[in-house]
């Protein structure tokens, strides 16, 4: 775990290309696993919930987007120059400076949780009765499905006690992974 070879390579070239303005391309994987080319200008790099990302003017969606350092493969930097404007504008990754509607969420973690719970949320937000902790986040999911799968990534080890339509999507995932593992007829 942690940051290996690669990912420093990638972590050093996009720092050169921010400090220079140079674009750069590279595969990127989505969280749907679908690989794409893509050439972009590099803005800012950031780091949220153990992770980094770099906001980027992607050229061929002709918008600023957030890259998950760990899916850019290939990444190279181009001898091409930008000059910054508008459209380059870094966007807030913080739910609390975000705008739009926030979700709230209220999470029941194992203690076998805990760990990553105090890795991506501050103490002050949970509270631990029956060495369970209870966790009231409110979430700026870029997608409904965003929330679906922090959940699912904690397996049993977190139940979502409101709101119910949140409980509704992870019943259902829920059913469709078991159904990968019934027994054949």
């Amino acid at each position: 775990w942690g940051s290996g070879p690669a990912e420093k390579r990638v972590f050093a070239t996009l720092k050169t290309a921010i400090l220079s303005r140079r674009e750069i391309a590279f595969d990127y994987y989505s969280a749907r696993g679908e690989k794409s080319r893509r050439t972009a200008q590099p803005v800012k790099l950031v780091y949220k919930d153990a992770a980094w990302y770099l906001q980027a003017y992607c050229l061929a969606r002709q918008a600023l987007r957030v890259f998950k350092l760990c899916r850019m493969l290939d990444v190279t930097l181009l001898d091409a120059v930008f000059t910054p404007g508008p459209q380059h504008t870094p966007q807030p990754m913080d739910p609390a400076e975000a705008p739009g509607p926030l979700l709230h969420l209220e999470l029941m973690f194992t203690p076998a949780a805990a760990y990553r719970v105090y890795d991506m949320f501050p103490p002050e937000w949970g509270d631990t009765a029956a060495g369970r902790t209870l966790l009231r986040v409110r979430l700026l999911p870029r997608k409904p499905v965003d929330i679906r799968f922090f959940c699912l990534s904690f397996g049993a080890d977190v139940a979502v006690l409101s709101p119910p339509q949140v409980q509704q999507a992870l019943r259902e995932a829920g059913q469709k992974v078991a159904a990968l593992y019934s027994a054949p007829e």
